[in-house]
């Protein structure tokens, strides 16, 4: 019989405390995946496993295997949703409905990942998880705790904690890392910048590194806040019946854009270079805290709030929403496309014309020899039958009659001509 499978036999303020770092530096959306209701269903996407190393790495030090209790995860996404609702200005029912995304979303990659990593022959991502390989990590030295296990120490930039690894028969660190607890951050910032970082592991044991200073781990903190003001939704709501997520986010194309999403799927987008220009070279992403980012974030919030409450019915009509009031705030000229790209279109506007029949054909007479033009034998259509010679009607006039008579004299002229010029032949 097959051995009952290990879980995770921490607490959720276990969990909380490790996830409050990546929580605080990447804001609502420190995680995105497949959001199905069943895990068996979920779907395996190794783009988005990828963006979610650093989320992963943290639960795979908490538990190697990834498997947690789903009543336990519900009880973080919940506590997550509570204390920063204020901060993210998340309503009841919108405290209730990220809980419930979040909770799917763990639950879902804990699945895809968990799993993947127990086949004799996993997929090529499960070769590029983060704690597949520690030879990228910072630090050589090994000692002995207070058991006397040796472990050998080393500092994640990646996800800015401590961790530490048993070293194994061979005399090598294993692949089982433990991560540190999240530093004291107002702690740090009373210590000299030149001082060893400290670090603090779950079982009470520390550790001071002498290549990592407290002065460099503030400014990677600061670095990452920075960086990562990009990466954030611009705003979130929900459409009404439907409860369908909506957010305004960044996106890169050929051009930098602000995307509006309903669920995972583009429903319209606008170019911010309407609204002002971008630092560094474009396309790429920028803080939102950039003015045209700001600018064209407000340009779309009322648009996108009637879309929400259903006044705009349809992403269709939503388009035609924001074409319209890009006109109203006098944004009609079309923007340079970026180096490179091609706009198929006709400098006049006007589609081409192709060259008159009549014109062909006229042409094509004038440079053919008349010799070569074949006469066709002419259709019923074109034979004019002459006139059958009727009796006068009963009532015509005395004019009416001479003028007949008048023919008939001409006729026979004409006859007699004919007759004259056949004889001399």
């Amino acid at each position: 019989m097959a051995s009952e499978r290990q879980r995770f036999p921490g607490t959720d303020g276990d969990i909380l405390k490790v996830l409050k770092p990546l929580v605080d530096s990447k804001g609502k959306s420190f995680l995105k995946y497949d959001e199905h209701e069943q895990v068996m269903k979920a779907g395996t996407l190794p783009d988005l496993i990828k963006r979610a190393h650093d989320y992963l790495d943290i639960m795979h030090g908490l538990q190697n295997n990834l498997s947690f209790k789903r009543a336990q995860i519900k009880s973080v996404a919940t506590a997550i949703a509570n204390e920063y609702k204020e901060k993210w200005k998340l309503s009841g029912p919108m405290v209730r409905d990220y809980a419930i995304t979040m909770e799917r979303r763990m639950c879902n990659i804990h699945h895809v990942v968990g799993h993947a990593m127990t086949k004799k022959t996993p997929p090529g991502w499960v070769n590029e998880l983060p704690w597949k390989d520690t030879k990228d990590t910072k630090s050589s030295k090994q000692q002995k705790d207070t058991e006397g296990t040796e472990f050998a120490y080393g500092f994640r930039k990646d996800l800015l904690l401590a961790y530490r690894a048993p070293i194994g028969r061979n005399g090598q660190p294993t692949k089982r890392l433990e991560l540190a607890l999240p530093p004291d951050v107002e702690k740090l910032q009373k210590l000299p910048a030149t001082s060893k970082l400290p670090a603090v592991f779950p079982d009470g044991s520390e550790h001071s590194f002498d290549d990592v200073t407290v002065g460099q781990v503030i400014e990677m903190m600061a670095s990452r806040s920075s960086a990562q003001s990009a990466e954030d939704a611009l705003w979130e709501s929900e459409t009404k019946g439907t409860h369908n997520k909506i957010t305004i986010e960044q996106r890169v194309d050929r051009a930098l854009l602000v995307s509006i999403y309903e669920q995972t799927k583009q429903i319209a987008q606008v170019r911010p270079e309407h609204f002002g220009k971008f630092p560094g070279d474009q396309p790429c992403r920028v803080p939102n805290s950039t003015e045209a980012i700001q600018l064209t974030r407000e340009f779309l919030i009322p648009i996108v709030t009637d879309y929400c409450n259903g006044k705009i019915t349809d992403s269709k009509a939503l388009k035609i929403a924001i074409k319209e009031k890009l006109k109203e705030l006098g944004h009609t000229a079309q923007l340079p496309l970026p180096t490179g790209a091609k706009r198929a279109s006709s400098t006049s506007g006007e589609p081409p014309r192709k060259r008159p029949a009549a014109a062909t054909s006229k042409e094509s007479l004038q440079n053919t020899d008349q010799k070569e033009i074949t006469m066709k034998r002419p259709s019923a259509a074109d034979i004019v039958e002459p006139a059958r010679e009727t009796s006068p009607p009963e009532d015509a006039t005395d004019d009416g009659m001479a003028a007949i008579e008048a023919d008939e004299d001409l006729s026979e002229q004409f006859e007699k001509g004919l007759q004259t010029i056949s004889d001399s032949d």
